[in-house]
């Protein structure tokens, strides 16, 4: 009887492998015709909270070999259309391909701007800055939802193709500012660079800085809102009307720079010690400021002097003075967006004088404190009002510089001191988004200080006893210098003939 192998259990393993084939084959057939796998698409960059969706204005499909076919999303065709300025279909994938960076962020724009015109939904919203299982292709992504104030609308271009898992950063883009204050040294006629702190005499004008930049997409904005919010501490006042000249604003373009002053206002309200500087048109719009090119490069910085009045903070935490700019955020409509604050803080001191007759606190007497300046020598800082009962003497609002200390008033049955000349050094933070006052003391005399209250403590002596006045000029001590001359040497010849007689 004749055996057959394989036929009664199927197909045998050579006809396997040919069906094998075959159906290998056609998997790829069919590959080859159909959309490419979906991708998960990760944001990144953005505000905790914001929220996207994304338009696939293109359909992509694989090629049969290392590449991938684009066509236009029926959804989109109108809007590809006007946007590129093709009538022909075909011409436009060609177009988007033939643009650099600058050429797709308008595109971007400009495709956005139909697509919030008219009624077109999009394919997906993001969840949690994320897309997932997204069909492949080329994708407008669009920041609908902002997570912070200090947000910006974005807008992003994506080709999926080929790639299953992608993390794309937004194209945040936002304005800055900054505040900086120059600590000017009275005695040597000093002044700091620019900085974050200083210290500074009651009555003193300070010299503040704002310097704020624009976003890197200013171009797409028909109009940009620009406003500086600056929250100055109750103990500063801004004099708008007695100092003309101590305040401006220019725009920077590289090395220059151009006045433009008299474009923009100076709101000071007097009861919240609150600045508020802008363009002097109904939007506050910086694209209307005339005279000058500002685009996305330009700096607009803002020079201003304010007075530090005899209420301010002595010591820790000194005189904090905040900024902030109000923006405009949506280059597709309306909306306004403001930026974190930025600090400069100003600190003053005071000096404790203990009077005392070495080992008692002692009454009876006055001072005068002068401060030694470079342009007009000793100034009187302050004067205590006379209280002889008194044995302690404060004179607040003061910073680092040369002093003397003069006694106008002498206790009874005690000697005048001598005028004491001395200095204070303070030293804190310069750079600092909080700044600290870090070290205060003294040379010239002994005091212990104390950071927290700003204050400088040292003890006066007065020794008891009287000097009596004594008259005559140079010529009459020298005369007397002569006489103890002359009576020495009497004694020593005296002596010489004393022994001489004794040893004869």
């Amino acid at each position: 009887m004749k055996k057959t192998v394989g036929r009664e259990r199927g197909i045998t393993v050579k006809s396997f492998k040919r069906y094998g084939m075959l159906f290998l084959m056609m998997v790829l057939i069919m590959s080859m015709a159909l959309p490419i796998f979906a991708t998960d698409i990760t944001i990144s960059g953005g505000a905790s909270g914001a929220e996207y969706k994304a338009y696939k204005l293109l359909d992509a499909t694989h090629d049969g070999g290392t590449g991938y076919n684009y066509s236009l999303n029926s959804k989109y065709k109108d809007i590809l259309k006007t946007v590129s300025g093709k009538t022909n279909e075909a011409d436009i994938i060609p177009y988007i391909q033939s643009l650099d960076e600058a050429g797709i962020r308008k595109f971007a724009d400009d495709v956005y701007k139909e697509l919030k015109s008219g009624s077109i939904s999009a394919e997906r919203t993001s969840s949690a800055d994320k897309f997932t299982s997204v069909e492949q292709g080329y994708y407008l992504i669009a920041e609908t939802t902002l997570g912070s104030s200090s947000d910006s609308y974005s807008l992003v271009m994506l080709d999926t193709a080929g790639k299953n898992n992608i993390t794309v950063a937004t194209k945040e883009s936002v304005p800055t500012v900054d505040k900086k204050v120059s600590d000017t040294n009275d005695s040597d006629g000093t002044s700091s660079p620019m900085q974050d702190a200083a210290d500074y005499d009651f009555g003193d004008s300070i010299p503040f800085r704002l310097t704020g930049t624009l976003p890197t997409n200013y171009g797409s904005y028909a109009k940009y809102k620009y406003e500086f919010h600056d929250e100055m501490t109750a103990a500063l006042s801004f004099n708008k009307v007695d100092s003309p000249k101590n305040y401006s604003v220019k725009i920077k373009n590289g090395s220059g720079t151009t006045d433009v002053t008299a474009q923009f206002n100076f709101d000071y309200d007097a009861g919240t010690h609150k600045l508020i500087i802008y363009p002097n048109n109904t939007d506050h719009d910086l694209k209307k400021i005339t005279g000058v090119t500002i685009d996305k490069d330009s700096k607009i910085i803002v020079n201003y002097e304010a007075k530090l009045e005899n209420t301010a903070v002595i010591g820790q935490p000194g005189n904090p003075n905040e900024i902030f700019l109000k923006f405009s955020n949506n280059p597709y409509g309306v909306g306004e967006g403001q930026t974190p604050k930025d600090k400069v803080v100003i600190f003053t001191y005071k000096l404790q004088i203990n009077k005392t007759d070495g080992s008692n606190p002692l009454t009876g007497a006055d001072f005068k404190l002068y401060k030694k300046t470079a342009f007009d020598g000793d100034v009187e800082v302050l004067s205590v009002s006379k209280n002889l009962e008194g044995t302690e003497f404060t004179f607040s609002g003061l910073d680092a510089g040369d002093y003397k200390l003069v006694e106008t008033k002498t206790p009874d049955g005690y000697n005048k001191i001598k005028d004491i000349e001395f200095k204070i050094s303070a030293k804190y933070d310069i750079d600092s988004s909080d700044p600290k006052l870090t070290s205060l003391s003294t040379t010239g005399i002994i005091a212990t200080s104390d950071l927290s209250k700003g204050l400088l403590v040292t003890d006066v002596v007065n020794n008891a006893g009287t000097e009596l006045p004594s008259t005559g000029g140079m010529g009459t001590k020298v005369i007397y210098i002569l006489g103890t001359v002359f009576v020495l040497g009497a004694g020593v010849l005296l002596i010489s003939q004393g022994r001489m007689k004794k040893e004869k």
